[in-house]
């Protein structure tokens, strides 16, 4: 083995080789400002969010990360609907590096998801029929997808129909394909274009990430798509698994490795007395679930770990009934461990756990700055 002398100077850290913890809260519920901070280790017991080298502005009810970036989906200055990303400094500070707006008027707009480091598709709802793209690094706007023909394919003789779209409610990756959501929608109000559809079966177009071109539409029965992130995830065999709205309680179908045809011999539908699902996040062949009351934020939402294999669904241990979550992630991976965003419904919890199996143990709580929306881990710029 060998060892460095005494008398040797420290290495001198580089731009990028910090590993900085991060964590974001709001100030309310129902409110959008907030803050973000970075710290550098993985926080323990009960911990202060504040803007004393952080961020702290609009937009802080979520984010969605992708490596080692970190996007928002509302400005931090204004609140003004878009696709922000942040950048982190190894002395901790944050900063809300650049911005791509979109037009704010529809629920949905800036929905997004990134394919690599200089492609990433998004919806705006100035052209609700063209998914746009940008890329990731610049945060520039890198051309368009016509899906027109996509959503004309079907219903343009229904007077009803009184709102269309593509990318609205869903964008999601597989195996090479990017997967769209196409919406019909009675209403043209733009306080409810992401409800009162149509058709009762959810519409998704297939495109091909390599050529840009649309391939097919997949058609799912009985299935209404959501206005979430959270609503689908992909397991590392490749198996995709998409969860909406179901009449007697939301279902969660899948597609299963290279197909792009919903699995015909699978699919799971949520039982009366949680019948909504907040997310689902798919590893190790399991589905980790937030279960809930139907517009019932205040009645109170479970996590429970769901087996495709034999349908069986068992609660997790030590975990609090929580909020719905919004725009935060619930479930997500840090370090290569699983961790659940645990906002108690009774106000005694407001923090991280760690799950294992079936059990979850407290990792840290914030006491001190708002309510906890996000955490994640990247290296300083």
């Amino acid at each position: 083995m060998a060892s460095c002398s005494k008398d040797a100077a420290d290495p001198t850290p580089t731009p990028g080789d910090k590993d900085l913890y991060v964590v974001q809260v709001s100030e309310g519920m129902n409110s959008s400002r907030g803050y973000i901070m970075a710290f550098d280790s993985i926080p323990e017991g009960q911990v202060v969010v504040s803007d004393s080298v952080g961020l702290e502005g609009e937009g802080m009810q979520g984010w969605r990360p992708f490596g080692n970036w970190v996007f928002k989906k509302n400005s931090t200055t204004s609140n003004q609907a878009g696709i922000e990303r942040l950048s982190f400094r190894a002395d901790g500070a944050v900063r809300a590096d650049r911005f791509l707006e979109v037009n704010g008027s529809v629920p949905g707009s800036g929905n997004f998801v990134i394919a690599n480091r200089t492609l990433g598709f998004y919806w705006d709802a100035a052209s609700p029929l063209r998914i746009h793209k940008f890329n990731p690094e610049t945060m520039e706007p890198s051309g368009e997808i016509d899906l027109t023909e996509a959503v004309q394919e079907r219903g343009m003789e229904e007077t009803e129909i009184r709102y269309r779209s593509v990318g609205q409610r869903l964008l999601a990756l597989h195996k090479g394909k990017l997967l769209a959501g196409i919406s019909y929608q009675k209403s043209d109000s733009t306080s409810e274009a992401t409800g009162q559809q149509f058709y009762p079966a959810a519409h998704i177009a297939v495109i091909d990430i390599a050529s840009g071109s649309w391939e097919k539409s997949l058609v799912v029965e009985d299935l209404e798509l959501k206005v979430s992130d959270q609503s689908y995830s992909e397991d590392a065999n490749g198996d995709f698994y998409l969860a909406g709205y179901h009449p007697q309680g939301d279902k969660v179908v899948r597609i299963t490795g290279d197909s792009t045809t919903a699995d015909t011999s699978w699919n799971w539908v949520a039982d009366a007395s949680f019948p909504e699902i907040a997310s689902i996040y798919a590893r190790d062949g399991k589905l980790t679930t937030l279960l809930g009351m139907r517009n019932g934020a205040s009645a109170g939402w479970e996590y429970h770990v769901l087996d495709p294999g034999s349908g069986n669904l068992v609660k997790i241990e030590g975990v609090p009934t929580v909020t719905a979550p919004g725009e935060a992630l619930s479930v997500f991976e840090v370090d290569g461990r699983t961790y659940l965003r645990v906002v108690a419904q009774d106000g005694s919890v407001n923090g991280f756990y760690e799950l294992q199996g079936n059990q979850a143990t407290e990792a840290f709580t914030v006491g001190q700055g708002g309510i906890v929306q996000g955490f994640y881990k990247v290296k300083s710029d």
